[in-house]
């Protein structure tokens, strides 16, 4: 899942909103967005390397994982 200038998200449903977290190798937060379907993130600005990334809503956590920044 490489990426180098946007994130894409379909979450299958228009109505929810959820919120992305990206962390960088260090744990530390370096964007934070509310998202729903068919968003995108500009992450151009970012450095290259890997993130560590959390979706979720107001009650839990739906999807965590990694994404590689070319």
């Amino acid at each position: 899942n490489p990426c180098n200038d946007r994130l894409f998200f379909s979450s299958g449903t228009e109505k929810d909103f959820f919120t992305f977290e990206l962390f960088d190798s260090f744990g530390r937060l370096v964007l934070k967005k509310d998202i729903n379907d068919r968003s995108s993130i500009d992450v151009s600005i970012l450095a290259t390397g890997i993130y560590f990334y959390s979706i979720g809503n107001l009650h839990e956590q739906l999807r965590r994982g990694k994404i590689l920044k070319k």
